[in-house]
């Protein structure tokens, strides 16, 4: 009798901090936003962390993707800061806006310095093919900016989704419990 009375605020737990990940995931704020095709983008960082540069537009238009590459440059040092391209490109979708994460960076507090060039990562590179292959509209680019995030590991939206099913399992089953006895 105890174990289902004590499963409903344990799963009303769940689900609260569930639902704050998952919220916390689609309404991070970004930290630099430049056009497409801007020659150079300056932005600051002021904690040191993980980020991420993703590609934002309209998601039944043509993307730019594969058709560029970034660089990124620490003003300070006039070093390269090493971009990771992701294996699996993760994408936030609204519902005429897409954000499409290019690249994750590990950067410290500073001032950057965020770079066009013609070198594009593989990956991202056959995700533009197949993209420009399915949307057949015209190449009009000038709705898409490059904007940079902090990055939030996927690996926690998925435990969060999961949560928030066990979540409601474990309510539903304290619920049922106490109502069959």
């Amino acid at each position: 009798m105890f174990v289902f009375g004590l499963m409903i605020p344990l799963g009303l737990l769940l689900l609260v901090l569930s639902i704050k990940h998952t919220v916390k995931v689609y309404t991070v704020t970004a930290i630099h936003d430049m056009p497409y095709r801007t020659d150079k983008g300056i932005f600051t960082i002021q904690t040191a962390g993980r980020y991420g540069i993703w590609l934002n537009g309209n998601r039944f238009k043509k993307a730019p993707l594969g058709l560029f590459g970034l660089q990124l440059i620490n003003c300070e040092t006039e070093k390269e800061v090493p971009l990771r391209a992701n294996l699996i490109p993760v994408s936030v979708t609204k519902v005429i806006d897409v954000r499409f994460e290019l690249y994750t960076f590990y950067a410290n507090p500073g001032t950057y310095q965020l770079l066009f060039n013609d070198k594009p990562s593989r990956i991202v590179k056959i995700f533009g093919t197949i993209r420009r292959y399915l949307i057949s509209s015209d190449d009009d680019y000038s709705t898409y900016s490059i904007r940079v995030y902090p990055h939030y590991s996927m690996v926690h939206l998925f435990l969060s989704i999961w949560g928030f099913i066990f979540g409601v399992i474990a309510v539903m089953w304290g619920i049922a419990g106490l109502v069959i006895r």
